[in-house]
């Protein structure tokens, strides 16, 4: 399958490459500085745009048939979710691409919010998060307004431990005490929605 690789010079996103690649997948990396990023094979596509750069997406999206979305923000005021979900479903209806897996975080939820910790969810979210959280949830609502065929990934708090593949999955919410997942759990889990429809239109939340 040809697929749409968003942030791909990100940890989430590297591991996506080595994944795909693996299960024989085409793969076009979508990266906003192609002069430092080395792909892992001779095999992957580098497009060098920025999501919040419309003019720079429709390169990258000929010819593909998922998009996977792993882009990330620094603390503070963003719009990258937001304007960036917009400019990618612009993008995907004007080239006939149909299904946009994407990341935001079981954060996002605040009922989902409380079961992360005190400290995450006392301290760090309204500290520092906030504005990111906010953001990532106007992308969702952009996304479900969308006629796009959508999945939202919720990670619990991201690890770098190896793939198990023994995780867990909630539909809209985190799975009983589940609090972190690995960054490779993720990407398998991204994977998977390639071509499944469990999660078509919903949000999997995924903890260990």
């Amino acid at each position: 399958m040809k697929i749409l690789i968003i942030g791909a010079a990100g940890n989430v996103g590297r591991l996506l490459i080595g994944q795909a690649l693996a299960a024989g997948h085409e793969v076009t990396a979508f990266v906003r500085n192609a002069a430092v990023f080395q792909p892992p094979d001779e095999k992957v596509r580098v497009i060098q745009g920025d999501v919040l750069v419309p003019e720079t997406l429709g390169e990258a999206m000929k010819g593909q048939e998922v998009v996977l979305g792993g882009i990330s923000a620094k603390p503070g005021k963003t719009t990258v979710y937001s304007h960036g979900a917009s400019n990618l479903i612009a993008a995907m209806e004007q080239h006939g691409v149909r299904r946009l897996i994407w990341i935001t975080s079981a954060a996002v939820d605040e009922e989902d919010l409380a079961h992360l910790g005190f400290i995450y969810g006392r301290i760090i979210e309204p500290l520092f998060l906030k504005d990111i959280y906010e953001d990532m949830r106007l992308s969702e609502k952009t996304l479900s307004q969308s006629q796009t065929e959508w999945v939202i990934i919720r990670p619990t708090a991201l690890t770098d431990d190896p793939y198990t593949g023994a995780y867990r999955i909630g539909t809209w919410h985190v799975p009983h005490k589940g609090k972190e997942i690995g960054r490779a759990e993720v990407a398998d889990f991204m994977l998977k929605q390639l071509t499944e429809t469990n999660y078509l239109r919903k949000a999997a939340v995924l903890a260990y």
